[in-house]
């Protein structure tokens, strides 16, 4: 009986091995990749938004929705700082959220009045109370973006991907 026992666990001898194998060699990733990672990971979070060619600020009044987009020499100076398809891919998005941004407030807040800027460095909001607060679109670390305001409530940089929730909450409560 022994030897059969033996003799059926040698049959499945190499089966385990090759199994033990595949499961060590799939486990392991070399350590150039993960150092790759790594600094891939460490340039991109280093990457800032070169600063405004303009020092212009832009005062605003009462319910509004600001887009602000980089000046021609800013954009020229991100696109120097990224690779070529990251760039393109950050002006795509950039373009189809702010369109379909422009497409909701036409469609569910078309009284809502929308300004837009590229040469102005900061953006003064004015409070319906006087008071002021004071934008540096320097600090915000995008290519574009939003920014609601109502009078009342501070100015609010939103999720373009968000629009109609973000415009909602903001607005509406």
């Amino acid at each position: 009986m022994n030897s059969f026992r033996d003799l059926r666990f040698a049959q499945y001898w190499p089966f385990l091995l090759i199994l033990a194998g595949m499961g060590y060699c799939g486990c392991i990733e070399p350590a150039e990749k993960e150092e790759k990672k790594e600094t891939e990971k460490a340039v991109i979070q280093t990457i800032k938004k070169p600063g405004s060619t303009y020092q212009d600020t832009l005062s605003l009044q009462g319910s509004v929705v600001v887009f602000f987009h980089p000046d021609s020499l800013q954009r020229l100076k991100i696109k120097e700082l990224n690779k070529p398809l990251v760039f393109e891919n950050l002006e795509h998005d950039n373009f189809f959220q702010m369109r379909n941004a422009r497409n909701t407030l036409a469609s569910q807040w078309p009284k809502l009045k929308i300004a837009e800027t590229s040469k102005a460095r900061y953006l003064k909001f004015i409070k319906n109370d006087k008071s002021v607060t004071i934008i540096d679109l320097d600090k915000i670390n995008d290519i574009g973006g939003i920014l609601l305001f109502n009078g009342i409530k501070a100015p609010q940089q939103v999720d373009m991907m968000n629009i109609e929730t973000e415009l909602n909450f903001y607005f509406n409560q």
